[in-house]
């Protein structure tokens, strides 16, 4: 089965049980995206009205806007390091 979405699509997102309501209606980004082989697409989305997070959201949650970002519209370049703690694999902001 192919995605539905590409990346960088611009999307709206439906009313839907894995979303809170407050982002009904609201669109996003295609960020990320796994599955096939007979499984659901889901794809990560960059909600517009929440970009301090990132949703896993699945195609039935989704419906395309018709147009596309670019990369350079996503991401600014700025990078962050993690340290990863090896005994509990935690992860925080390397300083």
């Amino acid at each position: 089965m192919e995605p539905k979405f590409d990346f960088y699509e611009v999307v709206s997102i439906l009313p839907c049980d894995a979303v809170p309501g407050r982002l009904w209606g609201t669109c996003g980004v295609v960020v990320g995206r796994s599955g096939g082989d007979g499984v659901e697409w889901e794809y990560a989305i960059q909600a517009f009205a929440d970009e301090n997070c990132c949703w896993q959201l699945e195609e039935r949650c989704l419906q395309t806007e018709g147009r596309k970002m670019s990369r350079d519209d996503v991401y600014t370049g700025e990078v962050m390091g993690v340290r990863v703690d090896p005994a509990t694999g935690k992860g925080s902001p390397r300083t």
